[in-house]
């Protein structure tokens, strides 16, 4: 298998250029002639057209992950696992709706999530020429950094002062900083539950069938998005009604088979497809060790410390679950990056760009500097790693030192003129971030986040003498009498003793005061993090440096990528709306062994033991068991109840409830996950066991229907 995997690579590596159904293509820009021949049989204008509805008019981030609409009512789509926080969020040890799920049947019953948001992406403009003015090759990295982050900030700024309330406005990079976009966003803030599966449907399988194929899991919920009367968005009120969008998905009756086309519209977070021999090996050699080691030693600490309280692990449910998964699916990029030998595979490819630069000397002087100058930079950051992950990893997993260090950096950030500011601390980001201060809560627990404080704080403690955090070593001195993991117990013991962080009124506060007022306060947890602060900002400006000389060397490996093959090549994943497509289609993860593309009810069956995570609701197991449902749900090739399905589409994590749709545009599923074999496509996509995994429509209204007989939403969806 490793043999056959590398012989794939080198042939697609060898050529950057477009192989059969790989890509994550901008809406403005999509193959329409792969497409069509695919079975694709709508136009360009029915995809994307900001002068008219149109599909992707129908698609939201919603929830870190994407949604459609799919009624005319604002009824949105996603995964249950999308859903998890919002379930975590309205649950407590009295009513655990991430274990029961949720279910109303009037729409006064729908339940508002704090906190919970949706994007719609109605337009986005090339604006690459405003962000890069002023910027020029003689420049040092750090200040064509500062210069781009400006240019950003301002036309941010521009834009989003005409209607904060309505709107958010980006700039995304593309190609590593070739262009920029500005797009967009109609900003929904009144956001309702309205149905959720119980978790052993949901997320049947749990994370031992996570990326993994055959899969049986119902990974589906429903929200709804209000407006206020007059159909403008605006935040939670009881007088808004349910928002109607310009367009939203019929759900197909028609089936699937294998070699049916599909295609998906999303938001894919992050992929370095582009990346040089010396980012894969950093990531082998210290990103994903890194990671791995930490998600372990901080899944076990949570699992240790909530143990024997309901509450609390109904607290930390969602942190956990994404722990769980980042852990896995880094254990799954490490591996593949290892089998795959993609470090070889890659300098194999620069030895060819080598001597093809070497033809001509114009070649040379443009792109000859640009592999040499990622190694150098890579040996940069390699020299601070650990110091920077241990300290980056705190500030999001220790919640009251997240929150000082967020009071903290903004009381800095706000005496800046807007267009100096770091990007998170703008005005337009400033709701956002005091309401992540008020959400905090019922997320954490402050025993539970001072052990797993002293967790990081021994991390740090432990590093090498030239990466020592001087303001930790000189607190730790006060107890130099004692061992030192004693000695850091106390000192964290005495920061939650003295602070009033872990109390939400007063913590929202803090948020509003000075600087001066802040340091009058003595509050014992906000000054460990203001001491902390000359280091971060000596670490935020090295990473300004390393940042600028990564974009700068990467665009111009990408056009030197471009030049030498003489193709078009689709822009990395960055959190902006996608189209991807392929054909539902099986896979031979190792030799003699081929994974059919459709699971049934048969499999949920031979999975389920009555124990978590292969338990299911009594109701289903006699439905399932009994076949006591209408012929109608039966797949006429499985004679069964279709679950999921395996198809070839690109995608990536953030496309976590994309919609899958028919040549037509129909809803026929919902994206939740890849194939494990698949994990490093990230990377590399390699077409013959790249795969999405997804729910079936007919499974969807299967549940619905049968299980749930939820009339509700069942009365809201259009079938063709």
């Amino acid at each position: 298998m490793r043999k056959w995997i590398i012989a794939v690579l080198a042939l697609l590596i060898a050529s950057p250029a477009l192989q059969a159904e790989e890509g994550m293509w901008m809406l403005n820009d999509l193959p329409m002639q792969e497409l069509q021949a695919a079975g694709f049989q709508l136009s360009p204008g029915d995809i994307y057209d900001p002068a008219a509805p149109s599909i992707s008019d129908a698609i939201v981030q919603i929830g870190g992950g994407t949604g459609s609409f799919v009624s005319s009512r604002g009824l949105v789509i996603t995964n249950h696992h999308v859903a998890y926080s919002a379930l975590q969020r309205i649950s407590s040890s009295g009513q655990n709706y991430v274990n029961t799920g949720f279910q109303v049947s009037d729409r006064s019953d729908e339940v508002y999530v704090p906190g919970f948001k949706a994007y719609l992406a109605v337009e986005f403009t090339d604006v690459t020429r405003q962000i890069l003015r002023g910027v020029n090759r003689r420049m040092a990295p750090a200040d064509r950094e500062k210069t781009i982050q400006r240019n950003i900030n301002a036309l941010e700024e521009k834009y989003a002062s005409s209607n904060p309330d309505r709107f958010r406005f980006d700039v995304n990079k593309f190609y590593s900083g070739q262009k920029y976009y500005l797009f967009k966003y109609l900003k929904f803030e009144d956001i309702r539950l309205v149905y959720a599966p119980p978790l052993t449907i949901g997320k049947y399988g749990g994370d031992v069938d996570n990326w993994m194929w055959p899969r049986h899991t119902g990974d589906f919920a429903f929200f709804r998005v209000y407006a206020s009367p007059d159909g403008q968005t605006t935040t939670h009120s009881e007088q808004n009604v349910p928002y109607q969008p310009k367009r939203f998905l019929k759900f197909s009756n028609d089936g699937l088979s294998t070699g049916d086309f599909t295609f998906i519209i999303g938001y894919p977070g992050r992929t370095q497809r582009y990346r040089s021999s010396y980012s894969v090996a950093h990531a082998i050699r210290q990103s994903y060790p890194y990671e791995i080691r930490m998600y372990t030693d901080a899944i076990n600490l949570i699992n240790r410390e909530t143990a024997d309280n309901e509450d609390l692990r109904i607290r930390y449910a969602n942190t956990l679950a994404s722990l769980n998964n980042y852990h896995k699916n880094y254990q799954g990029m490490l591996e593949g990056l290892q089998k795959a030998d993609l470090v070889s595979q890659k300098q194999q490819q620069e030895a060819q760009f080598r001597q093809w630069m070497d033809q001509q000397r114009s070649r040379d002087r443009t792109y000859g500097d640009v592999l040499p100058g990622l190694q150098q930079t890579y040996t940069r950051v390699d020299s601070s790693f650990d110091q920077e992950m241990d300290l980056s990893s705190m500030n999001w997993l220790v919640k009251t030192y997240n929150a000082a260090s967020v009071i903290d950096k903004w009381s800095v950030e706000k005496t800046k003129p807007n267009v100096d500011r770091d990007n998170q601390y703008t005005d337009a980001n400033f709701p956002s971030l005091k309401e992540r201060i008020q959400l905090m809560q019922n997320q954490f627990d402050p025993a539970v986040d001072a052990e797993m404080m002293k967790y990081f704080l021994t991390q740090l403690a432990a590093l090498p003498a030239n990466l020592q955090v001087t303001p930790l070593i000189n607190a730790l001195d006060r107890y130099r009498n004692i061992p030192r993991q004693k000695a850091i117990n106390r000192f964290v013991d005495s920061l939650y003793s003295h602070t009033a962080l872990t109390d939400p009124d007063r913590r929202t506060a803090m948020f509003d005061m000075s600087r001066k007022q802040l340091q009058g306060l003595h509050d014992s947890m906000l000054d460990f993090a203001m001491s902390l602060r000359p280091l971060k900002d000596r670490l935020e400006a090295s990473d300004k440096g390393i940042d600028g000389r990564f974009s700068e060397l990467r665009s111009t490996y990408i056009q030197g990528l471009q030049d030498w093959q003489d193709g078009n090549i689709y822009p990395d994943a960055n959190f902006t709306p996608r189209l991807t497509y392929g054909t539902v289609k099986g896979y031979s993860p190792r030799d003699a062994v081929w994974y059919e593309p459709l699971t049934s009810g048969k499999g949920v069956l031979e999975k389920y033991t009555g124990k978590w995570p292969f338990d299911m609701p009594e109701k289903l197991l006699r439905l399932l068991q009994d076949r006591s449902y209408p012929d109608r749900f039966n797949d006429s090739n499985l004679h069964d109840v279709p679950v999921n399905f395996l198809h070839t589409t690109d995608i990536t994590g953030g496309n976590s409830g994309s919609p899958v749709m028919d040549g037509r545009g129909r809803f026929i599923g919902i994206a939740f996950d890849g194939n494990w074999e698949s994990i490093v496509a990230d990377w590399v996509f390699i077409p013959e066991i790249t795969r999405s995994i997804s729910v079936d429509a007919r499974y969807i209204l299967f549940i619905l229907r049968e299980y749930a007989d939820n009339e509700y939403v069942l009365n809201e969806l259009e079938i063709e």
